[in-house]
């Protein structure tokens, strides 16, 4: 009966303009607000495990206490725990279709200059110890004025917060193709901001060259991208005879042991302020 009421509540408020993405448990569309004529984004989704809520629960948390550029608005949340299903509203982002990777190909100062954009975004999550995990090209969106929007916290991961990882699963939550090792190796207690930065190396190396940069395609041999990324297997940006320090940004980001990795966003900071005009 609730989520009749739920569901009838969201259809007179909101026209359906179309779906964007269809995944497992949850549907995601473009729609419009019927009076204002407002854009947002309507995710509809159902859960079967307590966990699954928890992770919606966690991200509408989040971004409610999130009031920055670089985050959508949550606008409204309903949930039906009796028939575990929920609607979530969020803020419409205007954004190039494939995220920006054609404006950046090859174009180091820029891709430097989305990188400090990414860290004045994510420092916001990470002075609060949470994790986002699933940096990608599908969850950072680019508007038109070149800014990143963070989107999808749904396995970002609070430090003091119980984890909610399956410890007998093959991967930690991530996304494989853009996982660190410590996700691959399901090591939940190594996660960490440095993770993000893994992640975030990945990222801007895609953007660099149009392509996941462990994508044995690319690359000699035939291990998987997985395989190539536990063993620290990608191509460099030397093949495009990269500024050498640009080259050792990323080989920073994305060291297969996170103690070699960048220790904290500061360090990052510094080393770009220290070695490129931007």
């Amino acid at each position: 009966m609730y989520f009749t009421i739920m569901l009838s509540r969201i259809i007179d408020k909101y026209k359906i303009i179309n779906k964007i993405k269809n995944g497992g448990q949850k549907t995601v569309y473009l729609a419009e607000n019927i009076e204002t004529k407002n854009r947002v984004i309507l995710k509809e989704g159902i859960y079967i495990q307590q966990e699954s809520f928890e992770r919606i629960k966690r991200e509408i948390e989040t971004l409610k206490d999130i009031d920055s550029e670089y985050y959508p608005k949550n606008i409204e949340f309903e949930n039906d725990s009796e028939n575990k299903k929920f609607f979530v509203i969020e803020e419409y982002i205007e954004h190039f279709d494939d995220n920006g990777i054609g404006i950046f190909i090859n174009n180091e100062t820029e891709l430097v200059k989305l990188l400090l954009e990414l860290i004045e975004a994510l420092k916001i999550l990470w002075d609060k110890n949470i994790f986002h995990r699933d940096l990608k090209p599908d969850n950072i969106l680019i508007k038109f004025n070149k800014k990143p929007v963070i989107i999808d916290l749904g396995i970002a991961k609070l430090k003091q917060e119980a984890d909610l990882t399956n410890p007998f699963a093959y991967y930690g939550p991530c996304t494989p193709n853009y996982a660190s090792p410590e996700q691959l190796r399901n090591q939940s207690i190594k996660v960490s901001m440095k993770t993000d930065f893994f992640l975030l190396g990945i990222y801007i190396l895609e953007h660099y060259f149009g392509y996941n940069p462990f994508d044995p395609t690319y690359l000699s041999g035939t291990n998987s991208i997985q395989d190539n990324i536990l063993n620290g297997i990608y191509v460099s940006p030397n093949v495009n005879n990269a500024d050498p320090n640009f080259t050792k940004l990323i080989e920073y980001l994305l060291k297969v042991e996170q103690y070699q990795r960048f220790p904290h966003y500061k360090t990052i900071i510094e080393f770009i302020n220290k070695n490129f005009k931007i």
